[in-house]
C-alpha cells in the first residue's frame, strides 16, 4: 500500500525523486552528457506556504480559495545542467528539471515544464492572472539543445532497425525566437470531461530562453491567481458506476462544500423519463456486433446480464456501418440514459470498422490507420477515455464463439491451478554499438517488472525484497551482449514513474540467460497468468522481433483453457485492420492463446511505450509508481480499465496535446471482454450464505455473507436478477456482507463474483412464483411410431420467459425432434423397451424445474440376441501410439452396425478413429494405467459394451 506521505503529486504532475536521482539522472542515449552541474535555489520562507492547509504537490500548489478565486504558488526549488554533444557535432546546454516535460516538437529547443490537474466546478469559467514572478540569475552563453525524435521500436521484416539511422532534427527558426513568443510562464492549457466531471490543467513553464542573446532563466517562484464564475445549473449529476474514493491529496478541487454536497446528494440514477429510454440508453454493458455473430456472443451477454449488468446487443444493421454512426450511437447511448461503462464491439475491422485516423511519424502523412479508442470519448471534447473499450476481433463464428467461450470459462469455470500466480517476460538488451551499456530501457523495465512481481532480482536500492508479489516469474530474455562482462543500463526520463535502476546489471539477473521461442511456448502452454513483452515489434504487425515470436508461434500454442492476458508494449503486434496479424492470432487460437490482448497498432515508441509499463502495472497494483495516484480512474484488475488509467499517466507527464502521447494512446487498443477481471492467485471456491427462499413484497431486508474458505470476503460482488431483468449489485464490506433492502417480486438469480475466485451461481425462490415443469408421467406407445413428448401443461407465471429443453435420459438411443419446444417428438425402436425422457424448463434467471416422462414400448415378439463386444488388453511402451482392438466382437444373430470407444480413466489421452473396430490411442511419457470401454450396437439397436485396459511402461 503506499504511503499518504509520498502521495504528494496529482493527476497531471508529477512528484520530484530525491536530489541524489536529480543529479544522478540517467540521461537520453541520443547524445553524449557531460559537465553535469546541480542547481539549488532558495526560496524566501512563506507562512502562507507554510500554514497551507490546502493540497499541494512538489510544484504546484492552492495557498488559499475563496468563492470566486483560488491562488496558486509555482515553484521551482531544482535542476541540473549539463553539456550535450549532439550529432551535428555541436555541443549544445541541456536543462534537466526532476521529472519534467512537456509536448515539445522535435527540432524546437528542449524547454521542459510541469502539469497540474484541477477539479472545477461544472459550468465554470477560468481566468488566470500572474501576481507576481521571483527570477533566478540571469544565465548567459546559452544554446538548449534541440528535441530529438524518439526512438520507434520497431525491426522491419528484412531485419533492418530504423532507430539506428535516427536524423538529427533542429528547427533554426525556433531559435531566431524571442521569448514573447514563447508559451506564458503559467497558463490553463487544456480542460476535460471526463465521465460528468470537470477538469482543467495548467501549465507551468519555468525556462526562459532568449535564443537571440544565448540566456536562460528560471522562474523559480510564480505567485498566481485563478478567478472563476460558478454555474447556478442544478442539473442532477448523473450516477458513475466507477465512482471512486480518491486517494488523498491526488487532485486539487475548486469545488466549495456546498457544490460537493449538492453533487453527491443527486447523483441518483435518472427516473423521471426512465420509461422513454431506449434499450441501448438503458444499458451500461454495450455489445455492438456483427449481424452473424449475434448469436455466437449471446451466451456472453446473457452471462453479463446475471452480474447485474444492464446489456442491450445493438448489430451492426441497427447502428450502422460508418466510424461516425458507430460513435454516434455510444455517444447518445452514454448521454441520455445510464452512463455507458463498458462497449464491446463484436467481429474484425472489416465488420465493425476502427475510427479511421490519417497520418503517422513513421508511416507517412498520407498513410490510413485505425484505433478503438477514439469510440471511447464521448464526453468533452478531450483525449480521456470516458467507457471501457474492447473487441473481439473474429472474422468467422468459429472465431468469436472460441472468444466468448475462453472468456465464460477463465470467470465460471477456470483451471484450477496455481500458475495464475506465473508470469512471463520477454524482451531483450539492445547493444548494438558493443560498449556494454543498454541502448534502450527493454531489459530495465523487465528487470524492474521481475523483481516487483518476484523474488528479488537486485533491481531496487536498499536491503531486502523491497516488492514480492508472491509472482514465479519465467523469462525468454535475448542478450545482445557478452553476459561474461560488465553490462550497464542507461536511458532516458519519463518522469517519477521510473525507478533509477543499478547502474550495473546485477549477476543474479544476467543469470536468467537467453531464452527464444521456446521458452515462450513452454511458459504459456505451461500457464502464465500474464505476459508482458517490452522490446521490437516487426513493422507489419507479424510478432515479436526480439525473441522471434510470430503468429506462426502462437498459432501452435497448446495452452487451452489456462489463457493469460498479454501485454505487447511494442511496435504494431496490435494491428487489426487490414489484414490478420498477431494480436488476433491471439485471440483466435481455439487450442491456446491469450483471453485479453493489447499491443500498438502501428510502430510506437520508446519513453511512451516504458511509461505505459510502469503505468499498466501501477493500474492494476497501485505501487509500481508511488508517486503518483489518478483523480479519473480507479486502480483496477480489469486490464482494459488498466489500460485507460495508464493513459491518464501518460498524458500527465506528457500532456494532453503532444503528438506523441496522443498516438501512444491510440495506439494501444483492448481485445477481449473490456469488463472481466486479471486472475492473480489459484481459483477459490466460494461459500455464500443467504435466504434461498422469500415471501413476495413490496420491500424485503436481508444479507448474503461470502466466504472463501472460513475467511469471510471484503469487495465481493453480488448481483440479484429478477425474472424481468431488475437488477440489485451490492459489494460486500469489510466483514463479507453485502445488504439489500429491495422489493421482491419474483424468483431472483444470484451471482457472486471476485478476481479470484470462481463465480457462484445461486438462486432465490419466490414462494408461489416458481415455474413447474409438468408431464404426461406415464405413456404406452407402439414400436417404430412417433410420440409426442409433452409439456404444454407445466406452470409458467404470466409474463416469464422460459427454455424448454428435452433430453433421453434412459433407454435405447432414439431420435428427438423439436426438443427444445414445448412439444417434442420421438420414435421408438421396433422392440419393446422403456424410454424415459426429462424435460428442463429454465427462466430468464436461471431458476430451472424438470420432470421425467415415461413411454413404454409394446414392440413384436423380440427374438434379436444382443451382440458381445470383446475390447482387448495391451502393454506398451510410454510415449507412442497403440492400437485399441475390438475386432473379435460379434453378433450370434445379425450384424454390429456400429463401434464406438471412449476413455473411462486415467490420464486424458487422445482417442483417433473412435468409430471403428479398430482406434488408436498415444500414451503419456510417464508410465499409467488408462481404460477404454468399447460399445457396439446390432442391427436391431441392442447394445454391448466391454472395457480395455491399457498399461503404459518405461520399459
Amino acid at each position: 500500500m503506499k504511503l499518504d506521505q509520498a502521495r504528494f503529486l496529482l493527476t497531471l504532475a508529477i512528484l520530484s525523486p530525491s536530489a541524489f536521482a536529480a543529479m544522478h539522472s540517467i540521461q537520453h542515449t541520443d547524445a553524449q552528457v557531460f559537465d553535469q552541474q546541480a542547481v539549488q535555489f532558495t526560496l524566501p520562507l512563506d507562512a502562507r506556504s507554510r500554514g497551507n492547509e490546502y493540497i499541494t504537490s512538489n510544484y504546484i500548489s492552492m495557498l488559499e480559495k475563496r468563492s470566486h478565486y483560488a491562488l496558486f504558488e509555482a515553484k521551482l526549488t531544482q535542476l541540473t545542467l549539463a553539456k550535450v554533444k549532439m550529432a551535428d557535432g555541436n555541443t549544445y546546454n541541456r536543462i534537466m528539471l526532476p521529472d519534467g516535460a512537456a509536448p515539445n516538437e522535435p527540432g524546437k529547443p528542449n524547454l521542459t515544464g510541469y502539469r497540474q490537474l484541477i477539479r472545477i466546478p461544472d459550468g465554470v469559467k477560468l481566468e488566470l492572472s500572474i501576481e507576481d514572478v521571483e527570477w533566478s540569475e540571469v544565465y548567459t552563453d546559452m544554446v538548449i539543445d534541440p528535441v530529438q525524435l524518439p526512438f520507434p521500436d520497431v525491426v522491419e521484416e528484412d531485419g533492418s532497425r530504423p532507430d539506428l539511422n535516427m536524423a538529427f532534427m533542429k528547427d533554426d527558426a525556433a531559435y531566431k525566437v524571442l521569448p514573447d513568443s514563447e508559451p506564458p510562464l503559467i497558463s490553463v492549457v487544456d480542460s476535460a470531461q471526463v465521465r460528468g466531471k470537470s477538469y482543467a490543467v495548467i501549465s507551468y513553464r519555468p525556462i526562459e530562453f532568449n535564443p537571440v542573446k544565448k540566456t536562460v532563466r528560471f522562474a523559480q517562484k510564480v505567485r498566481f491567481k485563478i478567478n472563476y464564475i460558478l454555474s447556478d445549473d442544478s442539473t442532477s449529476m448523473r450516477q458513475d458506476k466507477f465512482e471512486f474514493d480518491v486517494v488523498k491529496k491526488s487532485v486539487i478541487d475548486l469545488r466549495d462544500h456546498k457544490t460537493k454536497s449538492r453533487k453527491k446528494a443527486d447523483s441518483a440514477p435518472l427516473s423521471s423519463h426512465k420509461a422513454y429510454l431506449t434499450s441501448a440508453q438503458k444499458a451500461d454493458y454495450l455489445i455492438i456486433t456483427a449481424d452473424r455473430f449475434q448469436k455466437a456472443v449471446e451466451p456472453l451477454a446473457a452471462w453479463k446480464r446475471k452480474k447485474g449488468y444492464q446489456v442491450h446487443v445493438a448489430t451492426v444493421t441497427d447502428v450502422g456501418d460508418t466510424q461516425a454512426q458507430i460513435k454516434d450511437y455510444i455517444k447518445d447511448a452514454y448521454s441520455k440514459g445510464t452512463m455507458t461503462s463498458y462497449v464491446l464491439f463484436v467481429g474484425d475491422h472489416e465488420d465493425i470498422p476502427g475510427y479511421e485516423i490519417v497520418g503517422h511519424p513513421y508511416h507517412g502523412k498520407a498513410h490510413h490507420w485505425h484505433t478503438d479508442y477514439e469510440y471511447a470519448l464521448v464526453d468533452g471534447e478531450d483525449r480521456y477515455a470516458d467507457v471501457v473499450i474492447g473487441r473481439l476481433p473474429g472474422d468467422t463464428e468459429a472465431q468469436v464463439t472460441t472468444m466468448v467461450n475462453r472468456s465464460l470459462n477463465y470467470e465460471q469455470n477456470p483451471t484450477d491451478s496455481d500458475r495464475y500466480k506465473h508470469v512471463l517476460l520477454a524482451g531483450q538488451y539492445q547493444d548494438r554499438d558493443a560498449d556494454l551499456v543498454a541502448d534502450r530501457m527493454f531489459m530495465e523495465d523487465l528487470h524492474r517488472a521481475a523483481d516487483f512481481l518476484g523474488p528479488d532480482f537486485d533491481f531496487f536500492f536498499g536491503q531486502g525484497d523491497r516488492f514480492n508479489k508472491g509472482y514465479q516469474v519465467h523469462t525468454a530474455l535475448q542478450w545482445d551482449a557478452d553476459l561474461t562482462k560488465e553490462l550497464k543500463y542507461d536511458g532516458w526520463s519519463y518522469g517519477s514513474a521510473r525507478v533509477t535502476p543499478p547502474s550495473t546489471v546485477p549477476q543474479i539477473w544476467k543469470d536468467q540467460g537467453n531464452g527464444d521461442h521456446v521458452q515462450i511456448a513452454d511458459a504459456i502452454n505451461q500457464g502464465v497468468g500474464f505476459v508482458m513483452h517490452r522490446d521490437h515489434g516487426y513493422g507489419n504487425g507479424s510478432g515479436w522481433a526480439d525473441p522471434h515470436y510470430t503468429a506462426t508461434e502462437v498459432n501452435a500454442l497448446v495452452n487451452g483453457n489456462m489463457a493469460p492476458f498479454v501485454f505487447s508494449l511494442n511496435c504494431s503486434t496490435g494491428w487489426f485492420d487490414g489484414k490478420d496479424s498477431f494480436a488476433e492470432s491471439w485471440m483466435r487460437n481455439a487450442n491456446g492463446g491469450a483471453v485479453g490482448f493489447t499491443g500498438a497498432a502501428r510502430v510506437s515508441y520508446s519513453g511512451n511505450n516504458d511509461l505505459m509499463h510502469a503505468a499498466i502495472l501501477d493500474s492494476l497494483w497501485d505501487d509500481y509508481d508511488s508517486t503518483w495516484s489518478s483523480a479519473i480512474y480507479p486502480v483496477s484488475w480489469r486490464p482494459a480499465m488498466a489500460l485507460n488509467r495508464a493513459k491518464d499517466r501518460l498524458f500527465g507527464h506528457y500532456g494532453a496535446e503532444d503528438t506523441y502521447a496522443i498516438l501512444t494512446a491510440r495506439f494501444f487498443s483492448w481485445f477481449g471482454d473490456p469488463e472481466l477481471e486479471l486472475r492473480t492467485e489459484r481459483p477459490t471456491e466460494l461459500t455464500v450464505t443467504y435466504p434461498d427462499k422469500l415471501e413476495k413484497s413490496a420491500n424485503a431486508k436481508f444479507e448474503v455473507i461470502v466466504r472463501e474458505g472460513e475467511k469471510r470476503l471484503a469487495k465481493a460482488r453480488v448481483a440479484l436478477v429478477s425474472a424481468s431483468g431488475t437488477s440489485h449489485v451490492v459489494m460486500t464490506d469489510q466483514n463479507g456482507v453485502a445488504k439489500f433492502d429491495i422489493p421482491v417480486e419474483g424468483n431472483m438469480s444470484l451471482t457472486v463474483t471476485e478476481h479470484n475466485a470462481k463465480a457462484y451461481q445461486g438462486r432465490i425462490q419466490v414462494e408461489g412464483q416458481g415455474i413447474q415443469a409438468r408431464v404426461t408421467e406415464n405413456v404406452i406407445a407402439e414400436a417404430a411410431q412417433w410420440v409426442a413428448l409433452d409439456g404444454t401443461k407445466s406452470l409458467i407465471p404470466k409474463g416469464t420467459q422460459v427454455r424448454y429443453s428435452w433430453q433421453q435420459i434412459e433407454g435405447p438411443k432414439v431420435r428427438i425432434d423439436y426438443a427444445d419446444s414445448r412439444f417434442a417428438y420421438a420414435i421408438t425402436p421396433n422392440y419393446s423397451s422403456v424410454l424415459k425422457f426429462k424435460l428442463t424448463i429454465t427462466d430468464q434467471v436461471g431458476a430451472s424445474d424438470s420432470a421425467i416422462q415415461t413411454i413404454t414400448v409394446k414392440g413384436v415378439k423380440d427374438s434379436n440376441k444382443a451382440p458381445i463386444a470383446v475390447a482387448k488388453d495391451t502393454m506398451s511402451k510410454t510415449n507412442q501410439w497403440i492400437e485399441l482392438d475390438g475386432t473379435q466382437s460379434s453378433d450370434p444373430d445379425g450384424k454390429i452396425v456400429t463401434y464406438h470407444w471412449k476413455q473411462v480413466s486415467g490420464p486424458k489421452a487422445e482417442v483417433a478413429y473412435p468409430n471403428t473396430r479398430f482406434a488408436y490411442t498415444f500414451t503419456s511419457n510417464t508410465e499409467n494405467t488408462l481404460k477404454f470401454e468399447l460399445t457396439v450396437t446390432d442391427n436391431e439397436g441392442k447394445s454391448a459394451s466391454s472395457i480395455a485396459t491399457v498399461i503404459g511402461r518405461n520399459n
